[in-house]
């Protein structure tokens, strides 16, 4: 029977922050979170709180003090000096089941000097998951002169298309279902069979959530295959209330109970190979 798992959430660096979801989890049936960490500064609104810099280091130190409700995302700019060497020790720790970066950060996805970081993905059989699309954020300080000028358009899905060719054998997800690139999202996937979608969060968060299950398979009409979607709040709304709206967006998309299962948690447990 498959499990409710929440795919995509940040962890916030703040007191109780963990326990709170815990106990978010146990109220919403979720029986794993993937704790993913965010470079640089922005704010949350449903959380009510600037969201400050959080490196791999602190989600693994959360996840070994609930090692059986949490797993971690890899959260790394593959193009930066030492990300290759930085994928593989986080990976070694058996914590962290997926990587994760945003190509707007000043890269394409098909950047050849990302090669290497996928090969290291494929050896210890971690997927993917993109950034993809529309991104926001307010990056302070001097790093937001020398790296984080956010160009969106460098998340375009299309150019996921050369490395999952590439890399056959390695799972991509799409987070947030590309937004708003929902076409160039579903002309990859329907593609490359190894290629997903995530419908985490909404894209341009709350507001935009009824737009990114629309398009898939609603008002556009879109063939979606619901076996390669999964669902994450991305902190938008508290977990119970996300699964509620996301319930009713699926089912207006046209996924049925089964595939509402599989999207809830069913592709997620097989990809993160959870208990």
């Amino acid at each position: 029977m498959s499990m409710l798992i929440d795919a995509h959430i940040h962890y916030f660096d703040a007191p109780g922050w963990t326990d709170k979801l815990i106990a978010d989890m146990d109220e919403a049936g979720i029986s794993w979170s993937v704790l993913l960490p965010t470079i640089g500064e922005s704010v949350w609104e449903y959380v009510g709180m600037t969201f400050h810099n959080v490196a791999n280091v602190d989600v693994l130190r959360e996840i070994k003090r609930y090692p059986d409700r949490l797993v971690g995302g890899i959260r790394l700019i593959p193009t930066e000096a030492g990300a290759v060497d930085a994928l593989r020790r986080y990976a070694d720790t058996g914590h962290f089941r997926l990587a994760k970066f945003s190509p707007p950060e000043g890269f394409r996805v098909d950047d050849e000097r990302i090669l290497p970081f996928y090969e290291v993905c494929a050896q210890y059989k971690l997927p993917v998951l993109i950034h993809m699309g529309q991104t926001g954020g307010d990056f302070i300080g001097a790093k937001k002169a020398a790296m984080y000028q956010l160009n969106s358009s460098l998340g375009n899905p299309m150019h996921l298309d050369y490395a999952a060719k590439m890399f056959p054998e390695l799972t991509f997800i799409i987070a947030h279902n590309g937004y708003p690139y929902f076409i160039e999202s579903w002309a990859v996937a329907l593609e490359n069979p190894n290629v997903c979608l995530d419908i985490s969060g909404s894209g341009p968060w709350v507001d935009g959530m009824q737009a990114v299950y629309a398009a898939m398979g609603g008002a556009a009409f879109i063939p979606i295959d619901f076996n390669r979607v999964w669902w994450g709040s991305d902190n938008c709304l508290p977990q119970r209330e996300s699964i509620s709206r996301a319930t009713v967006f699926m089912r207006q998309m046209g996924a049925g109970k089964t595939q509402r299962a599989r999207i809830f948690g069913g592709l997620a447990q097989e990809l993160l190979h959870l208990g």
